[in-house]
């Protein structure tokens, strides 16, 4: 799979800038659907609901981190590959308030952000092979923020039907 179309929405910040940059925006989104009393609603037959937009982000932040640190502290075990569509089939939303969900992720977000903003250049450049791919950890922090942001697009377009300015 290619992650261009994240990385490239970044616009030559850091990675640590795009990273904590993103939660005043994420927080804008979350906060309209919140507004809007969208959390349950889905714009087309077997689409996500925004409750499980945000359970993925989270899902994929935790995995996207996780591969991170792998790949930082020089671990030598494989990584593992994960199907989106089978996590968010398990990940039951609705026995999750909207608040602990936004909340949550913000939560991450913020851990997220302070893990890249003490990786130092050494790190942040380290690499390895995943799925016949190799990438490092700077380019993992750029997937994540860009992922994140990408999925607020949707929400916003699909779901919220206008931009958050």
């Amino acid at each position: 799979m290619s992650y261009e179309q994240y990385i490239s929405r970044l616009e030559n910040k850091s990675v640590s800038d795009a990273l904590s940059s993103r939660v005043g925006l994420i927080s804008k989104v979350l906060e309209k659907v919140e507004e809007e009393n969208k959390w349950n609603y889905c714009y087309a037959e077997n689409k996500w609901t925004a409750k499980q937009i945000v359970q993925h982000l989270i899902d994929c932040e935790r995995i996207f981190s996780f591969r991170a640190m792998h790949i930082a502290r020089k671990d030598d075990n494989p990584l593992f590959l994960f199907d989106e569509n089978e996590y968010a089939k398990e990940a039951d939303v609705t026995l999750k308030s909207q608040y602990d969900l936004f909340r949550e992720y913000e939560c991450l977000m913020t851990a997220t952000y302070l893990m890249y903003k003490n990786f130092d250049e050494n790190e942040l450049k380290r690499s390895v092979a995943v799925a016949g791919n190799t990438i490092n950890v700077e380019t993992m922090g750029r997937i994540i923020a860009g992922h994140s942001l990408h999925h607020m697009d949707i929400l916003e377009e699909r779901y919220l039907r206008q931009k958050v300015k």
